[in-house]
């Protein structure tokens, strides 16, 4: 998956954000990582990835085009709300193919 997206960002020349739901990982700090020039975040204890994204998408959408993809219909619409488009799982997939 992670070859993937980093040949999805070198083909539309965009920043891939990766993040992993770390959220009941005892103990855990927020990392992040690049990996052939995608950033990969793995929340905190206690942080979901919808947390992270909602607020990543709510500072990045002020001064960027922002595309989040997700399924999680409640999350579309507060990626909406914070300015970001949204794109569903299902839809990425057929663009990536």
């Amino acid at each position: 998956m992670i070859n993937i997206l980093c040949n999805y960002q070198g083909y539309k020349k965009c920043n891939v954000i990766l993040v992993f739901d770390a959220y009941k990982v005892k103990g855990n700090v927020k990392e992040v990582e690049k990996v052939n020039n995608i950033t990969i975040v793995y929340t905190k204890e206690a942080e979901t990835a919808d947390m992270y994204i909602e607020k990543v998408s709510y500072k990045l959408a002020k001064t960027n085009k922002v595309r989040v993809v997700t399924s999680d219909a409640l999350e579309q619409l507060i990626i909406l709300g914070n300015g970001a488009l949204r794109v569903s799982s299902k839809e990425f997939l057929f663009e990536v193919e």
